[in-house]
């Protein structure tokens, strides 16, 4: 009876949490981002062809504009696509499948890994998990971070298991994960090692040790062929704040160049990993880029601190139990790939921190149950939930839905609807837009190979080597580029831009008309569109020149 009353809560902490994650997921976020549309667009050339976007044969690492992004996420979604259709749904489902799965594995991680005095403490802090605004918000859009986050959490599950085969399952899963997002090529190489040298046993040996690593090492093969290539590492080295250590390791003169390096990054990195625990940042302030982060709520619901910092002290008591020294040990390393980019508190970066956290939380949980019983613990539960679940819906489905709209793409899926009912030709202004061609070519559904055949002739000095991105893309009826009014003015089509990229001077002085104008839920102009009128240009006689036939 037990099993069944713990099994039914469970599911429904699952109902909740997937609810959450699929309520109007096509609808919200209102746009798509860059990254998103490209990983969907690539899981659609997938789906027709087998090849992405620049015609490459299942390529180990996508090319995504001047960098180049893990595969796996698109090659999952490419099914999904071609059962679906392209579309914002469509590429966000896996996402929000992999962060319900997730809340089952959390259970199993947070009851097994520490036994605990009340066993409503694991469904309780897998239930703070499902209802997290962090968790939630990567799960509803198709970010590979959170797909990512489900296969490391079942490496982590299995590896709670002593047995070799076990284990050996967990190292496939880490090497899987590390297809799915960049920050995990890091983290097995750490946890293998850490994990290792806590748990080992006569069964547990260095052999096995070794086994384990060799076959994380071979599931990563293909990456590792090409590991010396810029697509290997030019997002990393991109990210990584080799400026600043440069510049404070100037500061420091007193010391050899290289100690002074080694100083300024222990000290850079020290203050970046710390921000990852800060209470501010985590219940308050949230992740600073608008575009991931939730009006007016932190990564956390407020109320967790509680827990967490409970947790936190019961879990230092239990030092140097090995499980303990895990969980500390896991906190550090999930924080590390994060804490060795510039972003100074990246939620996106550090989402694996919600495995450890999870496990401090039950800790914290227990501890209050054990203090207060169950009976107020529950109706505390109860009443902390519905105010959660009112918070969360009034910050992410009012306020972000709209407050939101426009740094998540909103209005492409308007203009591409305005492209394709006309059979004039577009020029798209990209001159302070993110690359427009990426998101029109997802909201349009261009045909693969017509993409594909003018995608390709982009590539210069080879898939994996060329890290140069040319805005330039001539697609069916638009073509993307900075307006020149020199020549644009001359010929008859229509132009597209920001609020800044026409303005009423100009409009005036070529004669420009009016089209359409595109604005988000806040009335802010997103895109205007401007019909040329040479034949009017032409007739002025001042404006007599070799454009005028």
């Amino acid at each position: 009876m037990k099993f069944i009353n713990r099994y039914f809560l469970l599911l429904l902490v699952v109902a909740i949490g997937a609810y959450l994650r699929f309520y109007r997921l096509g609808e919200v976020p209102a746009g798509v981002y860059v990254d998103e549309a490209a990983l969907g667009y690539n899981a659609f050339t997938i789906a027709q062809t087998g090849r992405d976007e620049y015609k490459q044969l299942f390529p180990v690492f996508l090319r995504s504009f001047s960098a180049f992004s893990s595969p796996l996420y698109v090659y999952l979604a490419a099914p999904l696509v071609a059962l679906l259709g392209l579309s914002s749904f469509s590429i966000r489902v896996l996402s929000a499948a992999a962060g319900t799965l997730t809340i089952v594995v959390i259970y199993l991680i947070v009851d097994k890994i520490i036994k605990y005095k009340s066993k409503y403490a694991p469904l309780v802090s897998t239930l703070i998990f499902a209802i997290s605004p962090w968790s939630i918000f990567f799960s509803r859009a198709a970010f590979e971070a959170n797909l990512g986050l489900l296969l490391l959490s079942v490496a982590v599950y299995l590896m709670l298991f002593p047995r070799l085969k076990y284990l050996i399952t967990s190292a496939f899963f880490l090497g899987l994960s590390a297809y799915s997002y960049q920050s995990l090529r890091l983290i097995p190489l750490l946890l293998i090692p850490v994990h290792y040298s806590l748990f080992r046993s006569k069964k547990y040996n260095l052999k096995n040790a070794i086994t384990i690593f060799l076959a994380f090492l071979v599931s990563v093969l293909p990456q590792i062929i090409v590991s010396a290539t810029p697509a290997f590492r030019v997002r990393a080295v991109g990210l990584f704040y080799g400026d600043a250590i440069a510049s404070q390791a100037d500061k420091i003169v007193f010391l050899p160049r290289e100690l002074a390096s080694l100083l300024a990054f222990a000290r850079e990195f020290g203050s970046q990993i710390l921000s990852y625990f800060s209470p501010a940042n985590l219940f308050l302030l949230g992740d600073p880029d608008p575009q991931r982060s939730i009006p007016e709520m932190g990564a956390l619901n407020l109320w967790v601190m509680l827990p967490l910092f409970i947790g936190f002290y019961v879990l230092a008591k239990k030092l140097p139990h090995q499980k303990a020294l895990f969980v500390f040990a896991m906190m550090v390393i999930f924080a590390a790939p994060a804490a060795l980019s510039r972003d100074p508190f990246s939620t996106l970066r550090a989402l694996n921190l919600l495995i450890p956290f999870s496990i401090v939380i039950a800790l914290g949980v227990d501890n209050l149950v054990g203090k207060y019983g169950n009976e107020i613990a529950f109706v505390s539960i109860v009443l902390l939930t519905m105010l959660s679940l009112i918070g969360f819906w009034r910050g992410y489905f009012v306020l972000f839905a709209s407050e939101r709209a426009s740094v998540w793409n909103y209005g492409y899926r308007q203009l591409a609807d305005e492209i394709s009912a006309s059979r004039e030709h577009f020029v798209i202004d990209n001159s302070r837009i993110k690359p427009p061609h990426i998101l029109l070519a997802f909201y349009m559904r261009i045909p693969a190979r017509q993409y594909q055949e003018f995608a390709k002739t982009k590539i210069i000095k080879g898939y994996y080597e060329d890290t140069e991105f040319d805005t330039y893309y001539k697609l069916l009826n638009f073509e993307t580029r900075a307006i020149d009014w020199e020549t644009d003015i001359y010929k008859n089509q229509i132009l597209v831009g920001d609020g800044l990229a026409i303005s009423g001077e100009q409009v005036a002085e070529h004669f420009l008309e009016k089209v359409f104008e595109i604005r988000d839920p806040l009335k802010k102009l997103i895109f205007q569109a401007y019909r040329t009128n040479p034949e009017e240009k032409c007739r002025m006689i001042y404006n007599r020149n070799r454009y005028c036939i």
